[in-house]
């Protein structure tokens, strides 16, 4: 039995399931800033669906005087949002830092063959990251160990997902007065309809397959039996994941992992005795130690990997110009072999993609015509498609699907999965000849719901009455103020069985033979993790963004190549303009005012920075941004392919 004492902490870890938006994903907290990265390829890493003993130091409580022959530590800064694509993001202006997390591993794998580099310290600040983006990271880390090199993590009071992450390195060095959360896994979901009744709200949907559960916090009281399956399947895959990584990293037992999540919250002396930890010390004891013990001119090689920034002078006005220009203006794309990363990043809907304050909305029309793109230009040699979406429109996943199926006859394709590509994400994945996922990665969920929220009760309670005007029997069908009829709920629901249809076929052509089992056995709505998905054959292998562009550079015969990201990334400047362009002629409106600085800092370069930070500073709740992407999708489509929930890992004190 472990013995420690447990004191008091202002956070802890929870995980919530908020199912207002209808959408399924794990800490989700992202948005994007590097606008492209370059890679050569190196030894094939054969990505697996565990940690191997030999990826891990063999002896984690070794000294941290060991001797290091060159002359560099690198230190890598993990603070923040990890997003997911590239390019100018709306977080990006506020506050909270925000880190494309291809950046990160390109500075790892830069680590991993520098001569110059013995060492490499991650210095934890308050990094958010999704359980995928934990897989991601720490395959990285874990190849800079296999390069001879030391990796050490310093912690402060780290999360849980962000202490898992700690486990790739060599050791962990942890602030004397930190805490550590490491709690398992918990769950609680909200149910609506009791509220709806008494509100005279009626939640009129419908849904193909069983599992198919996304408006079951609408319409029940509770979880069903359907539910509770999937939703603990998903929670023991997850749960085993995490042991297999405190198991593995830390060598202990299976039990003693049980026994150490059960405790839950360890002070960094209760830490190191469970063995969680391998030194206490503070930041700057412990950077001074790495410099103290080695031999010659040891350096600290801060923010290591990151693009080196520009010196200028304030009182320049040509400085300042060339600043804005970099800030507002697109940035040259580099020639030769090429491979593009393709980004299919937010729920999924017809025309055109847009970016907005707390989230992307990716348009079919927008990949279709980036994939167009990329299939016909020559510097172009094979093509990733990104993903990290829960689904939304099923006429515009097919189209995607389309698309991507077309690419694959021109040029190689690989399917790299991010947190979430379920649903519709799964449909639009299916085009891809092979597709890669990390572990945790949510995945499946071929069904189909659809239908809409009747609010005709409510009106009736607060005193509006209405009266509808119609020419044909059905003009009323998606009225907010009356439920379907007998016979209009006859019409949608052969619709969504002929999309549920469809969706099975394109899953049974795309995946064929690799499928193990009847494809309504692994349809039905159900929600695998990556792990889950491979051994079932939805999928091909575990592995992550990294490993699909190697699995592509290798299928297309080039050894040195750039990456470009479609679609473009919109500069700082076509974002603001687009999302300001509602306020124009309303001087009072503080958007109009928004727009308005923008109009000047294109006619005069100029950006006073307090109005923008105002604007960006506006408590952004993602539920309300989900609800309201849900809300557009249900404007454009009634039958939609979506997942149940969103799941969200979160600190006990937001």
């Amino acid at each position: 039995m472990l013995k420690k004492s447990i004191r008091p902490v202002p956070k802890s870890a929870r995980l919530s399931i908020l199912s207002l938006s209808g959408t399924l994903i794990l800490l989700l907290m992202l948005n994007p800033i590097q606008p492209g990265w370059a890679l050569e390829t190196a030894t094939k890493q054969t990505p697996t669906n565990q940690i191997e003993a030999s990826e891990i130091s063999q002896d984690p409580c070794e000294s941290l005087l060991t001797k290091l022959q060159t002359d560099t530590i690198a230190v890598l800064s993990l603070d923040g949002y990890f997003t997911e694509k590239p390019g100018v993001s709306f977080l990006t202006l506020s506050d909270v830092p925000t880190t494309y997390i291809g950046q990160v591993t390109q500075s790892l794998a830069k680590a991993a063959q520098d001569d110059k580099v013995g060492a490499v310290v991650l210095n934890f600040e308050q990094p958010l990251l999704s359980w995928a983006q934990v897989d991601e990271l720490g395959r990285s880390i874990r190849k800079v160990s296999q390069a001879g090199k030391k990796t050490y993590a310093y912690v402060e009071s780290p999360t849980q997902l962000n202490y898992l992450l700690a486990c790739q390195c060599d050791q962990i060095v942890m602030t004397p007065t930190g805490v550590i959360e490491l709690t398992g896994l918990g769950g609680e979901a909200l149910y609506f309809k009791n509220l709806f009744d008494k509100l005279g709200i009626v939640a009129d949907f419908t849904h193909i397959g069983q599992f198919k559960s996304a408006a079951e916090t609408l319409t029940e009281s509770g979880p069903t039996e359907n539910e509770l399956t999937q939703i603990n399947s998903i929670l023991d895959s997850l749960y085993e994941h995490l042991l297999n990584i405190v198991v593995t990293s830390r060598k202990i037992s299976r039990e003693e992992a049980i026994e150490i999540l059960d405790e839950g919250l360890f002070t960094a002396a209760d830490a190191k005795n469970a063995g969680l930890i391998d030194k206490i010390m503070y930041r700057a004891e412990f950077l001074e130690l790495l410099k103290k013990n080695q031999q010659g001119d040891l350096q600290l090689e801060l923010n290591y990997g990151e693009t080196d920034k520009k010196e200028f002078k304030f009182d320049n006005p040509l400085a300042l110009m060339s600043i804005f220009q970099e800030m507002f203006g697109r940035p040259q794309e580099a020639t030769g072999d090429t491979i593009a990363v393709l980004h299919i990043d937010g729920p999924i809907t017809s025309g055109e993609s847009v970016e907005g304050w707390s989230g992307n909305i990716v348009g079919a029309r927008t990949i279709r015509m980036a994939l167009n793109e990329a299939a016909n230009d020559r510097d172009i040699k094979g093509i990733v498609i990104r993903i990290n979406s829960p689904g939304g429109s099923a006429t515009a996943s097919d189209i995607i699907y389309r698309a991507i199926r077309k690419a694959a006859q021109a040029k190689p394709v690989v399917v790299s999965m991010a947190g979430v590509a379920a649903s519709g994400g799964y449909y639009t994945a299916c085009g891809g000849p092979t597709i890669m996922a990390e572990a945790c990665t949510i995945t499946g969920s071929i069904g189909v719901v659809g239908g809409k929220v009747v609010l005709g009760g409510l009106l009736n309670k607060i005193g509006i009455t209405s009266h509808v005007y119609k020419r044909g029997r059905n003009a009323d069908i998606f009225s907010i103020t009356r439920p379907f009829t007998v016979e209009q709920r006859y019409t949608l629901t052969n619709i969504m069985r002929d999309t549920y249809d469809i969706f099975k076929e394109r899953v049974t052509e795309s995946r064929g033979t690799r499928l193990k089992g009847p494809v309504e056995t692994l349809a039905q709505g159900k929600i695998y993790t990556g792990l889950q998905a491979m051994d079932l054959g939805l999928i091909d292998e575990i592995g992550g963004l990294t490993d699909a562009v190697k699995r592509v550079a290798e299928q297309a015969k080039i050894e040195k190549y750039n990456i470009r990201t479609l679609p473009r990334p919109k500069t700082l400047m076509e974002l603001l303009d687009e999302l300001l362009a509602q306020g124009e002629n309303d001087n009072d409106n503080p958007t109009a005012q928004i727009r308005q600085l923008v109009t000047r800092i294109k006619q005069e370069g100029m950006l006073p920075e307090s109005p923008v930070k105002a604007l960006l500073g506006q408590n952004m709740h993602r539920i309300w941004h989900d609800a309201g992407c849900l809300a557009l999708l249900l404007n454009q489509e009634h039958t939609l392919l979506i997942l149940p929930y969103e799941l969200l890992i979160q600190d006990g004190s937001n």
